[in-house]
């Protein structure tokens, strides 16, 4: 035993503090731990939203896409139509995108409606709910007596706008028309009545404008013919009332002229000579039938229209739904529910305090993990363990701690070892029991000392017949050994716990166990003492004086880090020293890949052990380094 006049060896005097620099880093160790940890979260989430992508895909109406082309004719300048040789010209964008504007009126729109009727469709009058699911938008139905006819004409324009997609087709003149509906037949109908119905309108507005052309050109020549026959009526009366007189070239009319409202000069009847008036005549005539040639073409137009655009690809009938995408949805659905899942998981993760790995316990605490015990399966303590399964991943765990403790006892006598916790029922007892079973099978002496009163489980356990004990023995000293009884299933012995008393912190005190121990260490190498948690009983503290050195348990992401922190702390002010901190009940999922690595090289017994000893080695060469 230590003498506790002096101080402690500084097992544990690495500063402690928040993650380090070195601890910021995270590892591909570290993502794999956290996924492991957190697999049945991200799991969970990525099953709901795959659930629910799938109930949307059945509960929603499949939607089919009817698909029709067009082809606008550019216009070409007559001048480039002349020219010989290859022409290049950009493309007119400002064309297109006024094709595809009038595509997209409503003037087209209504001709499809009308054409198909599509105001008495029941597809075009669905209800359609409000963002806050409650009220319609409109009410259902196209035959609704509180509706007008001009509020089911706009509901079905609506209805159809938001089905109706026009685009171009890259940088080309060809423009895609397509339509969905619920009926796929429908929807290549509407798709080609929407085609032909532009060009339709086309041809109604060119038969139009060239009507109006006509009319006026009509008006024009109804003019012009006046005016040529007044014209060549002159030129007639001139040539039978007089010789073919011709006037000197030098002799200018001494009335000026005067103009026309049709801009011809007319010159006084005294002035003008044969030739003005059959040039004047000329004139008429050539004016005469360049307006009849132009009224000719407008009316060939009128009879013969050619629209500036025609239908490449006609729609057919679809034969697989356009929406709801099935992968597509589940895809996005998977993708969504992983990223909740990891979104929660880093919140759960964010807000977990609790104890979880070694690395928390080196930057919080300045203390090494000695061992991380798994969570055993079974409705039993597994008191005896390392008994039973010698080459188990626990048993391995607990070698390292022995393993430590027999390094130390090289340089500094380590015979009363405490092991405590901060809560209750975190595993204490258990290593207790096992690592006390190590120790006696190596030759080694064993005396375990049931200090927790109040939960004296190793008591129930080995000695559940026991009717006197550590209180006992404390106020008895000189019979002591009459109180120790070997353990029933187990290697060593028990200094059982019985009775409850109200000054258990004093009995229990320095001085009194001193003494005690004094003469149980005569008997035996080494005795392990089940320490009360320290939170919410204090005894532990009042015992943990008598200890060479204590070793704090921590059950893996139950324990919180502060209670824990809290507990090191003020084992430090008692000038306690501390081993290190066994993590019991870990996570198979959360344990490092190194043992199955390592498992590769070594015998089938040796896989099961997960090298405990290697690992107690580099612990113990660690703690001899703080000693030095």
């Amino acid at each position: 035993m230590l003498d506790h006049t002096s101080s402690p060896p500084n097992l544990d005097q690495r500063p402690s503090g928040r993650f380090s620099a070195e601890g910021e880093f995270v590892g591909y160790a570290d993502i794999v731990s956290f996924v492991r940890r957190h697999f049945w979260t991200i799991a969970g989430t990525l099953v709901v939203a795959l659930v629910g992508a799938l109930v949307y895909v059945c509960m929603t109406d499949p939607i089919f896409t009817a698909r029709s082309q067009i082809l606008i004719d550019p216009k070409m300048p007559q001048l480039l139509r002349e020219q010989s040789g290859e022409v290049n010209f950009s493309l007119d964008n400002a064309q297109v995108e006024s094709q595809i504007a009038v595509l997209r009126s409503e003037k087209i729109a209504m001709m499809v409606i009308n054409e198909l009727n599509l105001n008495k469709d029941p597809e075009f009058q669905e209800q359609k709910a409000s963002i806050f699911g409650m009220l319609p938008l409109w009410p259902a139905g196209g035959n609704d007596t509180g509706t007008t006819e001009f509020a089911r004409s706009r509901r079905t324009i609506t209805t159809f706008e938001g089905r109706l997609d026009v685009r171009r087709t890259g940088l080309s003149y060809a423009i895609e028309i397509a339509f969905s509906s619920k009926d796929p037949d429908k929807a290549a109908r509407v798709a080609n009545t929407t085609a032909e119905a532009y060009i339709r309108d086309q041809i109604e507005t060119k038969s139009d404008a060239a009507k109006l052309g006509s009319e006026w050109l009509e008006q024009r020549l109804a003019q012009l013919r006046t005016q040529l026959n007044n014209a060549t009526q002159l030129a007639q009366e001139f040539r039978a009332k007089h010789d073919y007189g011709v006037r000197t070239r030098g002799e200018k009319s001494a009335e000026p002229g005067r103009q026309t409202t049709d801009g011809l000069l007319a010159l006084p009847r005294e002035n003008y000579t044969l030739e003005e008036l059959e040039a004047t005549a000329e004139t008429y005539r050539k004016i005469y039938e360049s307006y009849l040639q132009g009224f000719t073409t407008s009316v060939q137009r009128q009879s013969f229209p050619v629209p500036d655009a025609r239908i490449i690809t006609p729609a057919t009938r679809p034969l697989a739904k356009s929406h709801p995408r099935t992968f597509l949805a589940l895809a996005l659905g998977g993708l969504a529910g992983v990223m909740i899942g990891f979104g929660i998981a880093i919140i759960r993760h964010s807000l977990d305090r609790s104890v979880r790995f070694s690395r928390q316990i080196r930057d919080e605490l300045g203390l090494e993990c000695l061992g991380k015990l798994p969570r055993m399966v079974g409705a039993s303590d597994h008191l005896d363990e390392v008994a039973k399964a010698p080459f188990s991943r626990f048993s391995g765990s607990l070698k390292s701690v022995k393993t430590v403790v027999g390094l130390m006892n090289k340089t500094h006598s380590i015979r009363c070892l405490g092991i405590t916790s901060v809560l209750p029922k975190e595993g204490k007892s258990t290593v207790v029991s096992n690592l006390a079973t190590l120790f006696s099978t190596s030759g080694m002496r064993t005396l375990v000392v049931d200090a927790d009163i109040f939960s004296p489980k190793l008591t129930e356990t080995f000695a559940p017949d026991a009717r006197a004990g550590l209180i006992d023995a404390v106020k008895n000293r000189e019979q002591a050994e009459h109180y120790i009884v070997p353990a029933s299933t187990a290697p060593f012995d028990l200094l059982p716990a019985t009775g409850k008393i109200a000054n258990s912190t004093d009995v229990l005190g320095f001085e009194h166990m001193q003494v005690l121990l004094k003469d149980l260490l005569l008997a035996y190498d080494i005795i392990i003492f089940d320490v009360p948690p320290a939170n919410p009983i204090v005894d532990g503290l009042a015992l943990s004086h008598v200890l060479d050195a204590v070793v704090v348990i921590a059950e893996w992401g139950r324990t919180p880090l502060d209670l824990l922190s809290e507990m090191v702390r003020s084992l430090r002010m008692a000038k306690i020293s501390i081993l290190g901190v066994i993590m019991t009940k870990v996570d198979d999922a959360a344990a490092s890949g190194y043992d199955k690595r390592m498992a590769h090289y070594y015998p089938r017994q040796i896989k099961d052990a997960r090298w405990g000893w290697p690992r107690g080695l580099r612990m113990a060469v660690t703690l001899l380094r703080h000693l030095q």
